[in-house]
């Protein structure tokens, strides 16, 4: 199984649990598109996949769901016998929660593949994913137990479901799937890595790796004309503070692209906005592209971590200022004043402030222009992803080359 690195494609078993198609997620999008990079780059790919929208809402779907993610006999001998007949040089697994499970964790174990697995979110630590609980930041699992989230039905609003997770997560730590059988994890910014260290997990076993984003070709005139959010329209994301703020900016443009639980709450607090603030629904991604163009600005308010939200490096793929709540993921990536503006998150009067001080001279805004294109370049477009993604392979393989010998 072993590779001469760097003279032939190598072969790659990706490894992905869906989330359900009424709630599509970033993360199955990374997964696709990370796919077709390693296609493209001449890899030979062969994937592992399980739908959550194959779970129905019964009683006996959701206990089946529970007891798979703590282990799933099914995925182990797909998993296994796949690596019997695709031969891998490595699996990259992204989300296996519920279906999948850290089993086929232990099939590549138990077959000698090496594991590369990337954490998009923070189940390893909490039971919601997000380090999140009632609207504000919470890490009182991280490190420790997750009888907090089980209190506090941090998963789905369920006690049930909460101790399901937290039990299958306890578990995987006890008996080491995780630690021992993954050889590296990916992690998508400096900040998420500061937050695994701080559980106790070896330094060694990470690389930072952020998210990418197709070109959508180098940035033309933009027209200004409006502040943008583009993303799902739910608590975490900020939403209430962003048209907070709005109401401390008269005449300001503001064009909300999305879809969610809270659109009907913030149609109607938009509506005492007067008609400066427009919501848009879900757009195709070329919608999305020409409203990011013509934008002053992207606003992300979030008032969660986030892992990596990809409508920032799709900002600086056209050039575009982003403002952004200073915490988590945002933190990490965006600079002030050389990729935009930040403010304190969950403040209407920062956010406000910071879009005012967005609203400078076209020589400062021609500036981040320029910075942004190139920090997409260098760090988030398919050739950066895809050198970035083989390194790592390349340099996983060669230890487990070294240690099988």
């Amino acid at each position: 199984m072993s590779i001469s690195i760097g003279t032939r494609p190598m072969r790659i078993l990706v490894a992905h649990n869906y989330y359900r198609s009424s709630s599509p997620s970033g993360e199955d999008r990374v997964f696709e598109q990370e796919r077709q990079l390693l296609q493209d780059g001449g890899h030979v790919v062969h994937s592992v996949v399980r739908r959550n929208d194959a779970i129905s809402d019964s009683a006996r779907d959701r206990l089946g769901a529970a007891l798979a993610a703590f282990w799933s006999t099914e995925s182990y001998k797909e998993v296994r016998d796949a690596i019997d007949r695709f031969r891998p040089d490595v699996m990259h697994c992204h989300n296996l929660f519920p279906q999948l499970s850290p089993s086929i964790l232990a099939a590549c174990s138990d077959r000698a593949i090496p594991v590369v697995q990337t954490l998009h979110n923070f189940r390893l630590l909490c039971a919601n994913g997000l380090l999140l609980r009632a609207g504000r930041i919470c890490e009182s699992c991280v490190g420790r137990s997750m009888l907090s989230g089980i209190r506090h039905a941090c998963y789905r609003h369920s006690r049930y479901a909460s101790a399901a997770v937290a039990l299958s997560v306890s578990a995987h730590r006890l008996l080491g799937l995780h630690s021992d059988r993954v050889q590296k994890f990916i992690v998508l910014t400096e900040f998420a890595l500061t937050r695994f260290l701080a559980a106790g997990l070896p330094p060694e076993k990470f690389a930072v790796r952020p998210n990418w984003v197709p070109d959508p070709g180098r940035p033309q005139t933009s027209s200004q004309e409006h502040f943008l959010f583009v993303g799902r329209l739910s608590a975490e994301k900020g939403l209430r503070t962003l048209l907070a703020a709005w109401r401390l900016l008269p005449g300001q443009q503001l064009v909300i692209i999305g879809d969610g639980p809270l659109r009907q709450e913030l149609e109607e607090l938009a509506t005492q906005l007067g008609p400066h603030v427009q919501f848009r629904g879900t757009q195709p991604p070329n919608r999305v592209t020409e409203a990011m163009r013509q934008a002053r600005a992207l606003v992300v308010p979030s008032e969660c971590y986030e892992g990596l939200p990809l409508v920032i490096p799709e900002a600086y793929a056209s050039g575009v200022p982003v403002i952004a709540a200073r915490h988590g993921a945002m933190a990490s990536i965006v600079k002030e004043p050389t990729n935009g503006q930040t403010f304190e998150p969950g403040s209407p009067e920062s956010l406000a402030d910071a879009v005012r001080r967005m609203v400078g001279t076209s020589q400062y805004l021609s500036a981040i222009a320029q910075n942004n294109r190139k920090a997409y370049e260098d760090s988030f477009s398919p050739p950066a992803a895809l050198r970035s993604l083989t390194r790592i392979y390349q340099d996983l393989l060669t230890e487990h080359r070294l240690a099988c010998r």
